[in-house]
């Protein structure tokens, strides 16, 4: 059998692709930082679910009330807008001007993209 799984390229890209998806830093000499995976982890634990929000917004819900709810978790603009992923830094109530922007993202790394976002 181990002969047979070897000597399929198609299998063994397959195994390659799926343990890739699993773990991205599988054979890296460099593993993430632990504390990075933790923190992670414990923002995935406190996500909101764009279902939740399509259910707010579908019910007419009012510009507070989904205010609050985006507050709970700034990570769902990063999911939506940073690139690369998990590389952003978001703010609710942001100073612009002589006012406020109800939430803004900013990401990438050597070019900054800045999205301001307003709930209207």
């Amino acid at each position: 059998m181990k002969s047979r799984i070897e000597d399929s390229q198609p299998l063994l890209n397959a195994a390659d692709r799926i343990r890739f998806e699993i773990d991205p830093h599988i054979d890296s000499p460099w593993p993430e930082n632990h504390e990075k995976t933790w923190r992670r982890n414990q923002i995935e634990a406190g996500m909101i679910s764009k279902k939740e929000l399509a259910e707010l917004v579908e019910g007419n819900a009012t510009e507070q009330a989904l205010q609050k709810l985006l507050k709970q978790d700034l990570s769902i603009f990063g999911e939506i807008y940073a690139d690369p992923k998990e590389e952003y830094i978001c703010f609710s109530e942001f100073a612009l001007d002589a006012g406020r922007v109800d939430f803004v993202v900013f990401s990438g790394r050597s070019r900054m993209d800045v999205t301001f976002i307003e709930v209207k």
